[in-house]
């Protein structure tokens, strides 16, 4: 038995090669699987980055209404309390287990609401500052981490004593 390997000429090959390099069905599915996971990664880290900001918002906005608070509570019983109510309050969105506080009047910590209370009493007139730190490690995408320190945002202010 002699077998016999059929060979297409050379004109029938480029005639082939011709057509497939005129062939554009397909290359539209092509360039979108070339391109989809660039656009995919880019729309993702718009809705990471849209979800980051707003929790910076509410938790600046929070902060400012704990300093008031925490500045017009010179009679009170439970400044440190009220304050941290007023910021949860005022941040419905973040999540009151991932906020961390730090209070100080006119240079002392403001940890306890006894503590604070008689630290207040003759506080009129000076610095009230609250700082919270709030726990966001959901800013990373794809394994990187894009915030500076960490994944905490932060905010600070500080109001005068009524």
């Amino acid at each position: 038995m002699n077998a016999q390997i059929r060979h297409k000429p050379a004109g029938a090959l480029r005639a082939l090669a011709f057509r497939f390099r005129r062939e554009t069905t397909g290359s539209a599915v092509v360039e979108f699987a070339l391109l989809a996971p660039v656009l995919f990664m880019l729309l993702i880290g718009m809705f990471q980055f849209g979800i980051l900001i707003n929790n910076y918002i509410q938790l600046t906005e929070a902060v400012r209404v704990g300093g008031r608070t925490l500045a017009i509570s010179r009679g009170a019983n439970t400044p440190v309390t009220t304050t941290k109510n007023a910021v949860y309050a005022s941040a419905p969105g973040l999540k009151q287990g991932s906020l961390e506080f730090t209070m100080t009047v006119n240079g002392t910590a403001c940890s306890a609401d006894g503590a604070c209370k008689t630290t207040l009493t003759s506080a009129q007139g000076t610095q009230a500052t609250i700082t919270v730190k709030y726990d966001v490690c959901g800013a990373i995408i794809y394994g990187k981490n894009y915030l500076a320190n960490g994944c905490k945002l932060s905010s600070t202010t500080s109001i005068r004593v009524e």
